[in-house]
């Protein structure tokens, strides 16, 4: 992510700053944000800390965006239970509470709000191999979890995604969302 920010940065011929760091070790005085961005990691953040490290980061007139994309739910991917369900089988319970979709109730007893949430959506083919190879990118099935079963894992996905595919690939459409928030 950090090196995409600074191709892109770049290609605006834009000067930024980016620290690769866990929220709560950010030394006090790396100054203030405009912009927090949280992505895949809130669910593993000390809720009863967050106000107070959100009040040191965030700019007065600064901004959280909690980023997230997932597959759509709808329909539209007609290979994602049969997904889910060999994700389940291989995963281990999580210990974080998931509670990045009610990033409102999170930020009770803060000073900030929802204010919008922007999503877009998108449709790209993506191979059973790599669909497979993405399981591995959750900590519930991360290679340190799965240990030994990591190969016998991606088998078992792909033998079940493969009769739902067009030679080895499947159309994803992925929902993008951004939710905002501000004091």
């Amino acid at each position: 992510m950090l090196v995409a920010a600074r191709k892109a940065a770049a290609r605006a011929s834009k000067a930024i700053t980016l620290i690769e760091s866990k929220a709560e070790a950010i030394p006090g005085d790396v100054g203030r944000f405009h912009v927090v961005t949280i992505g895949r990691a809130l669910h593993w953040m000390d809720r009863d800390r967050i106000a107070v490290l959100w009040e040191r980061l965030v700019a007065s007139d600064g901004t959280i965006l909690v980023c997230s994309s997932n597959s759509a739910t709808d329909g539209r991917n007609p290979w994602l239970d049969e997904y889910n369900k060999a994700r389940r089988f291989w995963s281990e319970s999580s210990a974080g509470e998931r509670y990045h979709r009610q990033l409102g109730a999170v930020l009770q007893g803060t000073q900030f709000h929802v204010t919008d949430a922007i999503t877009i959506e998108t449709s790209r083919q993506i191979s059973v191999s790599d669909l497979a190879r993405r399981v591995l990118t959750f900590s519930s099935s991360s290679p340190a979890v799965l240990g030994n079963k990591v190969e016998p894992m991606l088998r078992d996905v792909q033998q079940r995604l493969l009769p739902l595919s067009c030679e080895g690939s499947v159309t994803e459409v992925v929902v993008s969302t951004a939710q905002v928030a501000k004091r």
